[in-house]
């Protein structure tokens, strides 16, 4: 596996991921609000033909999703806590290197870092390069170049 298969589409969404970390609870609450206020589904009556009334397909859909919902977070929590925690582990050059080439790039985004770190482009690349090796050997182990 080429280690930046992975890992670059998962440093370019990582903001992504931590505004879900906030949406994604957000939605839980609305939709238990929800649940509460539908209003619960007779079981003296016959069921329709679909075997169902609205009701209850309002309430099994609310819950499906917050089951969704809960597993999604679960996962994206994983995932951020991960590739943070191996974000940690860089220098401070190299983290300010691949945020602003993967995770919050701005444009002329090696410009700038020639300028904040005052080094020449060249530089910037190898420090890019090295920083890549650093996050793969954190989140895979040995990894062949």
């Amino acid at each position: 596996m080429k280690y930046t298969d992975w890992l670059i589409p998962r440093l370019r969404s990582l903001e992504n991921e931590r505004r879900a970390l906030v949406n994604i609870p957000e939605r839980i609450r609305m939709l238990e609000m929800d649940f509460g206020a539908i209003r619960a589904a007779t079981t003296d009556g016959d069921p329709v033909s679909g075997g169902t009334n609205r009701r209850e397909e309002m309430l099994l859909e609310n819950i499906a999703e917050r089951d969704e919902l809960k597993r999604n977070l679960a996962v994206t929590r994983r995932e951020v806590r991960q590739i943070e925690g191996a974000l940690d582990t860089l220098s401070r050059e190299e983290r300010a290197v691949i945020e602003k080439f993967y995770i919050d790039r701005p444009p002329d985004h090696i410009s700038r870092l020639c300028e904040e770190l005052h080094i020449e482009k060249a530089q910037i690349y190898r420090i890019k390069d090295r920083a890549m090796i650093h996050l793969a050997r954190q989140l895979f182990g040995q990894v062949t170049l």
